[in-house]
């Protein structure tokens, strides 16, 4: 898992007031000066290096952190030349009492020019990273065991078994290497493996570094041979420090195995082989991985039992005994149900079963596998599983089981079918386990992680409309102070684009999650295609051919044309970025329709007919793992990427109703593939359309405005008063109401803010409406929702107007409100 700590500016010195209040920040705070020495450090700092402020202050700290020094004096000395470092991971090594894990960022304190100290800010991810690890090797265990579970039911064979354990363990497991040794001439010797490191081993062993299976021999020191003897798994965490393994050594380093645990494997009480498991890390298995590790003994050693007595007679009274014994002594729940007769009846329940559900035994035998589940158990889960057994499949899945007393719980099950010699299922084995605090466990990761983004996300969109406000006031400042006319124009430009970066940021934020207000319209497509490739060729540059495939028969399609300009414009930057040394992009337009298969896959809402639109170039390409990862808000590959880019895109497409899909290669190039949904109504005229170049755009008609912002009834008053409008301003739909009762009759128009305090816009407009049927409404709002304006009103035709907007936008559209037919006219 992957966090970042947002770029924040750090205080400016540590002598001014706000050092005290660092001091009750709980995130680590230090400063050092350029000779490396702490002259500053909070609390939370002190703690963390376990020791007290006054001895650190004055230390250097190659003193206070050998063991980090190498990597922190690059770092350090980077930042002293003016450079911040953001987000990096340092492991601290050992501090006193655990091995420390920080997530840092470095800033340069300056003094006019000079750099004159650093301070850095950490959180400490010790324990997120502890947590994560032993959360993936707690998941793999539990799968394995429950792919082992399913193979001791399933196998035919001994030869079968033991190669299928090894497959698990090295597959489901992840451990680099696994095998299965048997006695034979005083040797344990191997009759199963799996791993990658096959074929170093093999040559091991011609080499004669062979497990003996004599006590006396050190050869039987390892964690193998003690297996065998002792019939108690057997671990080593550190081949380089035991003494045990001292033999080993020089064979552990070539194959780059660092820990290993031998699990006995037994036959009627009797231990005929070991599974020996090897990990790369040390310090690998711990106790309560040994415990699970342990489980595996009695399914393997009913496994054995299962098999040795198929090999000699039919399934008879004393094996379903021998069963059931064996069956008892795993802590797992296992149940057994007669799949030959309606209900499928529990004919078997170990003791752990009942303990698990709160039954007792006698109890669940005769019992469907319905008194497990209840009304929160997801259906679709379960008809799965039923479906794959019937198919004589195994099969695993997690689903919300209920207890006796009505308590709930998540059960991992793990159900194996049994067959008789004709191949004929007869009974279904089942494993109950109990995942609930692993659940737990993972909801915390994952709100970390939300937490880590969150905070990403604010400091990203602070430091952007920062930007864009500082440009505004600045901009504003010198405007206020300039006599020429001229120059206060180019200070009200640049003020323009500033805003309008702010306003960008903002559509940009909403279709990452997919929140903005869309307007979307019927819109022939190679239309916006042939009006952006002048934009597009633009931003790419000279050394990077455009083309366009227009298809002449492209049918409409309902979507916003700005936003389908960005994807098309970011879409194009991406594929221009993959090709530093120059290429061909090609846009390309057609037909499809996408049928049932693409719904079911979660491409699409509706199988239909849609509009495509392709973006190909012939740049680096990405290989599988980036592209699962592309439209991930904040994954980039560019070092100075934000990785909203693809994300945003994917949000108007998604939101537009339509899907997105990448396919790429590296060193042949990326398509980018967008399916838009059809629509049979007439293409709609573009904005510049509906003012013709002969039309005026003013007007001598009644407009009421009603805006809560002070700001904005002075601006809208101003903007359609000069263009010859008798405009009324009301700051609330109360006054709105007053104003619209002294008209006689005399209102062509109102202009309203949808979300205000009393009645909102859309409340406002009904009861206006009702005095003036042939009322028109102009809603405006900079709410990321236009769900108030969609509903309620289906008896008016209203229009739209998000916020932010110019005047000349303003006045064009109420002037082409305002020129409409009359409903009643």
């Amino acid at each position: 898992m992957d966090i970042e700590l947002p770029p924040t500016t750090p205080p400016a010195s540590p002598d001014v007031p706000l050092a005290k209040l660092v001091e009750v920040v709980p995130m680590p705070i230090a400063f050092l000066d350029r000779e490396y020495r702490f002259v500053f450090a909070n609390e939370a700092a002190a703690r963390q290096l376990n020791t007290v402020k006054n001895a650190l202050e004055g230390r250097t700290l190659e003193e206070v952190l050998p063991d980090a020094w190498p990597g922190l004096k690059d770092l350090i000395d980077t930042v002293l030349t003016g450079k911040p470092v953001f987000n990096i991971e340092l492991d601290l090594g050992d501090t006193g009492d655990n091995e420390l894990q920080w997530l840092t960022n470095l800033y340069p304190v300056r003094e006019g020019d000079e750099v004159t100290a650093v301070v850095g800010m950490s959180v400490d991810v010790t324990k997120l990273r502890e947590v994560e690890r032993a959360l993936g090797v707690r998941n793999d265990l539990f799968a394995m065991l429950a792919r082992v579970n399913a193979a001791v039911s399933s196998s035919s064979s001994r030869r079968e078994l033991f190669s299928e354990i090894c497959e698990i363990a090295y597959r489901t497991g992840n451990f680099r290497y696994a095998w299965v040794g048997m006695p034979k001439d005083g040797a344990l010797i191997g009759v199963a493996k799996a791993g990658d490191e096959e074929g170093r081993m093999r040559a091991i062993e011609a080499e004669g570094l062979m497990v003996i299976t004599d006590p006396n021999d050190p050869r039987a020191q390892g964690p193998t041979g003690q297996a065998y003897l002792t019939g108690e798994v057997s671990i080593v965490n550190d081949y380089f420090e035991a003494p045990e393994t001292e033999i080993w050594r020089d064979a552990a380093k070539e194959v780059g195995f660092c820990s290993s645990a031998a699990v006995p494997i037994r036959q009627q009480g009797e231990v005929v082989a070991v599974l020996s498991l090897y990990a790369q890390h040390k310090g690998f298995f711990s106790h309560d991985m040994v415990e699970i590790l342990e489980e595996i003994t009695p399914s393997l050693s009913l496994a054995l039992d299962r098999l040795d007595l198929e090999r000699r007679r039919r399934i008879s009274e004393a094996q379903l005994d021998l069963r059931d014994r064996a069956l008892t002594a795993a802590t797992q729940g296992i149940s057994i149900a007669d799949m030959q007769v309606d209900g499928h009846p529990i004919i078997y329940a170990s003791p752990a079963l009942g303990e698990l559900f709160g039954y007792s035994v006698d109890e669940l035998l005769g019992q469907s596998g319905e008194i497990f589940v209840g009304q929160d158990t997801d259906g679709n889960v379960v008809e799965r599983l039923r479906s794959e057994i019937a198919e004589g499949r195994s099969c695993e899945g997690e689903i919300l089981s209920y207890r006796k007393n009505g308590e709930t719980f998540w059960n991992r099950l793990s159900i194996s079918p049994i067959n008789d010699q004709d191949g004929k299922i007869t009974h279904a084995v089942a494993v109950h386990t109990d995942i609930t605090e692993q659940r737990k466990l993972e909801n915390q990761v994952r709100q970390a992680q939300k937490m880590e983004a969150i905070g990403q996300l604010a400091g990203g969109v602070a430091h952007d409309f920062n930007n864009a406000l500082t440009a505004i006031r600045g901009s504003v400042d010198l405007a206020l102070a300039e006599d020429d006319m001229q120059s206060a124009r180019e200070d009200l430009r640049q003020i323009d684009e500033a805003a309008e970066h702010a306003t960008q940021l903002t559509h940009q934020l909403l279709a990452l999650s997919r929140q903005q207000v869309l307007q979307p319209q019927s819109t022939d497509l190679n239309r916006v295609v042939a009006e952006t490739t002048g934009l597009v060729t633009r931003v790419i540059g000279d050394h990077i051919a455009l083309r366009t495939e227009l298809a002449p028969d492209l049918e409409a399609a309902l979507v916003d044309r700005a936003q389908l300009q960005q994807v098309i414009l970011n879409l194009s930057i991406n594929a221009r970025d993959a090709m530093p040394d120059g290429g061909q992009i090609t846009i390309a337009t057609s037909n499809c329709e996408l049928d049932q298969i693409f719904v079911e896959n979660g491409f699409v809402p509706t199988a239909g007919k849609y509009v495509m639109i392709e973006i190909s170039d012939n740049g680096a390409g990405m290989d599988e793992a980036t592209q699962a990862k592309i439209f991930e808000p904040f994954y980039t590959t560019k070092s100075n990427g934000t990785g909203l880019g693809l994300a945003t895109v994917y949000g108007i497409v998604n939101q537009t109703g339509g899907c997105i899909s990448v396919e790429s290669e590296p060193n042949i190039g990326s398509t980018f593939t967008i399916c838009l949904p059809t629509t049979s109504l007439e293409v709609a005229p573009e904005r510049a359309e509906l003012i013709s170049a002969g039309d005026t755009i003013d007007g001598t008609e009644t407009i009421l405005h009603v805006e809560d912002s002070d700001m904005l009834r002075p601006l809208v008053r101003r903007s359609l008063g000069r263009h010859g409008y008798n405009v009324l301003s009301a700051a609330n739909a109360e006054e709105a109401l007053a104003i619209a009762k002294t008209l006689d009759g005399k209102l062509d128009l109102v202009v309203t803010d949808v979300m205000m305090p009393g009645l909102n816009g859309r409340e406002l407009a009904d009861l206006l409406l009702a005095q003036y049927p042939n009322l028109r409404v102009l809603f405006t709002s900079g709410y990321p929702s236009d769900i108030v304006i969609r509903e309620g009103i289906a008896e008016a035709e209203v229009r739209f107007l998000a916020k932010p907007f110019v005047a000349k936008d303003l006045v064009a559209l109420v002037r082409s409100i305002l020129d409409e037919p009359r409903v009643n006219a």
